[in-house]
């Protein structure tokens, strides 16, 4: 036994009894999650409870980015319960065959558990949300959480209390033919939120519509239904009392934020042609070269880069454009501007931009995208335009080392702290704007 050594900055701390194998304690199921919630959603005050619903909201948007998502219904229901619901695929139900449990139990109940860490042959090519913690997460820190998923023309329950099964999965009954979807309802544990368990509207407001102008094209609805209110009509009369609701969806992406912040700003447009770019073919499918299946290996191909180009001189006609590339849609950008010289590209700039997808497939261990070009192939030529790029400080699906290992100029990143891929970009837009 090691010698005690007590000193005056250890007194009232040193124990006085043996620490050997008998003292090691191994945490099962949620239990991890119980004990220290602060671990996971960041504490339990007013951000972990908030946290809880962009966990769920965040399983939603990877639906959507998986192109089976259009619209995101988010609503606080009466006692500040939430209720979160998608017209994705629905979480899978059938048994998952390392558990013996349906899929969707396992999702819930089981740390690291989801459908996010297969690469090309999972569920997900591309996910903002990749550790399978989410949904068990937000399971574990409520008094009671209910799933309700629509798929193969059934609808199925699961409902939980405080992270354990309130029973076996049921089967509710049939519904309409293509009729897909998931719905999570679930009430914050009093016992692990002491200090509140009450939604503040105007927080998941802002988060949610951060979320809807980087998922261009993605409807989210945020409703109230705690309560009513009387609200102003542009004549200043009053309206009939109602639920308070936010609907927000943006075609446009960051373009549009940008146009939300002059609004709001009252501010002079300096640059009236700027152009978001999301990843490529998110929203361009009605286009011949944009098809799932090129969305998989081809996703930078000459074929979409072309029909890109086409898209954007019929947009920005003859005039100087700024691009802003997200994600993917930063290479697209570049390849787009060292590709086609008729474009009058004045500057580029990319948020959590993915600059070289060989280095990224390698990083999380993809396969290579062999029908893509690479903007690496023209880098050289492509460090010559104008440029700025803004990275995550906290962005695990594009990691900033990778830009800075791209470009080798730290004077054109800025580093956006405590951004993640898809969260935290609300406060840097205006200074990208701003900048450019």
């Amino acid at each position: 036994m090691a010698e005690e050594i007590i000193t005056s900055t250890n007194a009232e701390t040193a124990t006085d009894h043996e620490y050997n194998a008998s003292e090691i304690q191994v945490l099962k199921g949620l239990e991890a999650v119980r004990k220290r919630p602060g671990m996971y959603i960041g504490s339990t005050g007013e951000r972990g409870l908030h946290h809880l619903v962009y966990e769920i909201v965040d399983n939603a948007i990877d639906e959507a980015l998986a192109g089976y998502c259009d619209h995101i219904e988010v609503k606080i229901l009466k006692d500040n319960i939430i209720q979160v619901t998608d017209n994705g695929r629905g979480i899978p139900v059938d048994i998952q065959a390392d558990t013996g449990l349906p899929a969707v139990t396992v999702v819930y109940t089981i740390l690291h558990a989801g459908g996010k860490f297969g690469g090309e042959n999972s569920g997900y090519k591309v996910a903002g949300g990749l550790h399978g913690v989410g949904a068990s997460v937000v399971n574990a820190c409520s008094e009671w959480l209910t799933v309700d998923v629509r798929r193969d023309g059934h609808e199925y329950e699961q409902t939980f209390r405080r992270g354990d099964p309130d029973g076996p999965l049921k089967c509710l009954g049939t519904v309409a033919e293509g009729v897909t979807g998931t719905r999570v309802t679930f009430k914050p544990d009093p016992e692990m939120f002491k200090d509140t368990t009450i939604y503040n509207f105007e927080t998941l407001e802002k988060r949610l519509r951060e979320e809807s102008f980087l998922n261009a094209g993605v409807k989210i609805t945020l409703t109230d239904e705690r309560e009513l209110y009387t609200p102003v009509l542009e004549d200043g009369q009053e309206g009939d009392p109602c639920y308070r609701t936010e609907v927000m969806c943006y075609e446009g992406g960051i373009k549009s934020f940008v146009t939300y912040l002059n609004e709001k700003r009252n501010l002079e447009v300096l640059h009236p042609n700027v152009i978001y770019l999301a990843r490529p073919c998110q929203f361009n499918t009605k286009v011949p070269a944009c098809t799932k299946e090129v969305w998989t290996t081809a996703r930078f191909s000459q074929a979409v880069i072309d029909a890109e180009v086409d898209a954007l001189k019929e947009l920005a006609g003859n005039r100087e454009t700024v691009l802003i590339g997200f994600s993917g849609g930063a290479q697209v950008a570049g390849l787009m501007s060292v590709l086609d010289k008729d474009l009058k590209v004045r500057k580029l700039v990319t948020v959590a931009g993915n600059l070289d997808h060989e280095a990224w497939c390698r990083q999380h261990k993809m396969p290579m995208l062999d029908g893509s070009l690479s903007l690496a192939d023209f880098r050289e030529e492509y460090i010559s335009i104008p440029q700025a790029h803004f990275v995550g400080e906290n962005d695990a699906v594009v990691n900033p080392f990778l830009t800075r290992e791209f470009i080798k100029d730290p004077g054109r990143i800025r580093e956006v702290k405590g951004a993640s891929h898809a969260k935290g970009w609300d406060a840097a837009f205006p200074a990208i704007w701003e900048e450019n």
